[in-house]
């Protein structure tokens, strides 16, 4: 028999076993009312149920329970199995008392309360997490639905026409079309079209547009910059304003500024015999004033460099010294002049009035870019450029000649759509090209109007017409093709930038690629 263990070791078991057995009699008292119920429910309903019995019917029945053996119950025998329940009960329950539980106690270690109330606090935040991150999920979803239903669907870009290069030489003394992509349009330049009619009609009025009269106000920033005050500019233009139509100003000015600086023989007239030098010498105006003004003080490299023979072995300018003199040598020509600032001026204004020097400033004509412009601007409402292109003549600081800048009217150019028809202008462009032995379309493409060029090159292919391409920056304003105006020089209005470096003979050069046809 196991040995008893402490009272306060058995006590656990046996309220839980007490604790049991209360809850089975509890169950089984349930369990009886609730049969009771029911038994009396169905007899209720099989009593509602029965038929009407008769008197016949009632004594046939009461015969046949007389008939059965009755069961003889001993009162006192119950009574007897009861206490031997009750016994056993007793007996079952003292065994109980003498169970070992340590094992059980071991494998099952107590929990108090506060323990297991903090693991339910612990679980009850890891709950809360998971439930708030399910709840931010389930938000997200919802929006990400939301973005879904407001997508539109996708549908594939139409394929895109491809070509491989077939690189070809480019013809000689090509005619080119210029077709200039930008935008999703197509617009046309042909020069020939546009720049020959305008030279045309200015020489119909060539002699309107020399200087009537030379005003000082578009040269006075020039001249307050190479002369360093408003004062100076002021004081040479009297001596220097004939010259504007045969010489360019800057050049004029700055052979002013070299002599002014030794007081030599400031006058219209020397400045004129420099400029023809500078002409016949194919040196600036400028420098042919700083190579007087450096023999004046005896030195005479300068002028011995303006020399225009381009072989050492046959220098036109020499200087050879004789006695306290100098010797001149231009060509077969010799003078010996004193060395003397008065001296070198004589010499100078001498060689100016003979062959090749003398009148070589004749047949050179600057004219007044103002007056050409107006007269373009008259030019912009003609047929020529009433459907394309608008024209803005314009002058511009450092260019010697008047600028024509055409923009595309908004009207102006063909869709990609306008293209693909048979009788565009594009079709018709391409056909005469085609027809032209020596016609090339040069297509200028703008970085946001590549497809429309794949399309325009494809009806290009088909018709034939040789092409080449090449990348068009156009600039922030749009499409703008600026083109000088030949044959008629006009002023600079600005100083010639300083001179770089001189080229060094050792550096690797590398030719440009070469223009093909593709």
């Amino acid at each position: 028999m196991a040995h008893r263990k402490h009272a306060e070791e058995q006590e656990l078991p046996f309220v839980a076993l007490m604790d049991t057995m209360t809850n089975v009699v509890g169950v089984l008292l349930i369990a009886l009312v609730m049969l009771g119920l029911s038994i009396a429910t169905a007899v209720r309903k099989i009593l509602s149920e029965l038929p009407e019995v008769t008197e016949k019917q009632l004594e046939e029945v009461q015969q046949q329970v007389a008939a059965l053996t009755p069961i003889q119950i001993d009162p006192a025998q119950a009574k007897l199995d009861e206490l031997d329940a009750k016994k056993k009960i007793v007996e079952v329950s003292k065994q109980l008392e003498t169970v070992d539980l340590t094992s059980v106690k071991q494998k099952i270690p107590l929990v108090s309360a506060a323990e297991v109330q903090k693991q339910i606090d612990s679980q009850s935040k890891v709950r809360d997490a998971q439930r708030d991150l399910l709840n931010k999920l389930l938000e997200e979803v919802e929006r990400l639905k939301a973005l879904l239903d407001q997508t539109p669907i996708y549908k594939p870009e139409p394929p895109t026409y491809v070509r491989l290069p077939n690189p070809r030489d480019y013809p000689a003394e090509a005619v080119e079309t210029r077709v200039i992509v930008s935008g999703g349009k197509i617009y046309f330049y042909k020069e020939e079209d546009y720049i020959p009619p305008l030279v045309a009609g200015l020489d119909r009025s060539r002699s309107s547009f020399r200087y009537q009269e030379v005003k000082i106000d578009p040269f006075r920033p020039m001249l307050e910059k190479a002369l360093g005050n408003p004062g100076e500019a002021q004081k040479s233009w009297p001596v220097i304003s004939p010259l504007a139509e045969k010489f360019q100003m800057d050049q004029v000015v700055l052979a002013y500024k070299a002599l002014a600086a030794d007081q030599l023989e400031l006058n219209t007239k020397f400045l004129v015999d420099l400029g023809n030098l500078s002409i016949v010498f194919r040196k600036p105006m400028s420098a042919v004033a700083e190579a007087v003004a450096a023999a004046a003080k005896g030195d005479v490299a300068k002028w011995v460099a303006l020399d225009p023979s381009p072989d050492p072995a046959k220098r036109s300018i020499k200087v050879e010294t004789k006695g306290k003199d100098l010797v001149f040598r231009y060509g077969n020509q010799s003078a010996e002049v004193k060395n003397t600032p008065r001296g070198i001026v004589d010499y100078v204004k001498t060689l100016a009035d003979n062959p090749p020097f003398k009148g070589a400033s004749d047949n050179r004509t600057v004219y007044d870019a103002f007056r050409i412009t107006e007269q373009l601007s008259r030019a912009t409402g003609s047929q020529l450029f009433a459907k394309t292109f608008a024209m803005e003549p314009m002058v511009r600081p450092g260019q010697t000649s008047v600028q024509v800048v055409l923009r595309p009217r908004p009207e102006g150019g063909e869709s990609m759509e306008q293209i693909r028809d048979s009788r565009s202008i594009f079709f018709n462009t391409m056909r005469s090209i085609k027809a032209n032995p020596k016609g090339v379309a040069v297509f200028q493409v703008a970085k946001d109007a590549f497809a429309t060029y794949l399309e325009a090159r494809k009806v290009a292919d088909e018709v034939g017409v040789p092409a080449t391409w090449e990348f068009y920056n156009a600039p922030p304003t749009g499409i703008e093709i600026a083109v000088n105006i030949p044959n008629f020089e006009v002023q600079r209005f600005q100083l010639p930038p300083p001179p770089g470096p001189p080229p060094n003979p050792n550096a690797v050069r590398i030719a440009p690629p070469k223009k093909m046809i593709d």
